[in-house]
């Protein structure tokens, strides 16, 4: 009965269906003789207030989280919208904010549509989506705490709550525009690479772009090797000469910022 009645709170298409012929809509559910009746007997004004109520707050919330991609294509996305909150009726619930992380993605494939959409439009989308969850991680990891002397047999690892994307256009300067109340045309192609990261306070998020060698260094800090081996890599990627200064330079900064944590050290022979 409670999934029934879930349904018709959060259903355009099932409050129709079921307006129309309560019992036939019913009769899908394994439903007492006494639940099907109390659910017939409901008030359809108080049914359609109640389900305005959760829609709207719903929405309101994830218009929130994506404010600048609804400020550059609003029609589009309030249309994205509608379609997540019919479809979404029909799986399992989750949480709030599941529920953001779930609609920006489908939002993003929606509009990943280069003859309607400029490339940059799937790619805000994306940003904003990254930017929500590194707001609410399980564990923010305070800038500081590791920002010690990286040894060459430490092993430097990315934190759970850092997130590291690459894109094709200045996602943080449109994010920025937008939520400003400025104009958005075609933006020009701008590759990039952003680490957004956990703030000192719960629901806080931090970001920083970093430049190419930096995110390389970055995606080298996989738990699998030490700092020695990330220079080592390094000097290959970059096929350049003694790195070791600049490369643990920059794992120091890192660390500062809590974007790099050491995993361990390891044993010296």
């Amino acid at each position: 009965m409670q999934s029934c009645l879930a349904r018709l709170y959060v259903s355009d298409t099932f409050r129709t269906l079921f307006r129309a012929d309560p019992a036939g809509t019913l009769a899908g559910y394994d439903l007492t003789a006494r639940e099907a009746a109390a659910l017939e007997a409901v008030d359809q004004r108080m049914l359609e207030v109640f389900a305005a109520t959760l829609r709207n707050k719903r929405g309101k919330r994830l218009r929130r989280a994506y404010s600048a991609s609804f400020a550059w294509n609003h029609a589009a996305m309030e249309a994205v919208l509608a379609r997540h909150l019919e479809v979404s009726c029909a799986r399992p619930a989750g949480t709030s904010h599941r529920d953001v992380l779930d609609f920006g993605g489908f939002a993003e494939q929606t509009l990943a549509d280069p003859g309607r959409f400029p490339p940059a439009v799937a790619e805000l989308l994306r940003f904003e989506r990254l930017a929500y969850e590194a707001t609410f991680v399980w564990r923010a990891v305070a800038g500081g705490e590791h920002a010690r002397e990286m040894a060459p047999s430490d092993i430097p690892v990315v934190p759970a709550g850092v997130l590291i994307d690459d894109f094709g256009h200045d996602v943080v300067a449109l994010d920025a525009a937008l939520r400003a109340g400025e104009a958005a045309g075609d933006p020009p192609p701008s590759p990039n690479t952003v680490v957004f990261r956990p703030g000192r306070d719960a629901g806080e998020q931090r970001m920083l772009r970093v430049n190419g060698a930096t995110a390389l260094v970055l995606r080298l800090c996989d738990g699998r090797r030490t700092a020695a081996g990330v220079v080592g890599e390094a000097e290959k990627a970059l096929r350049s000469g003694d790195l070791t200064a600049a490369v643990l330079g920059t794992l120091r900064r890192l660390a500062g910022l809590g974007v790099v944590t050491v995993a361990a050290r390891e044993a010296e022979a």
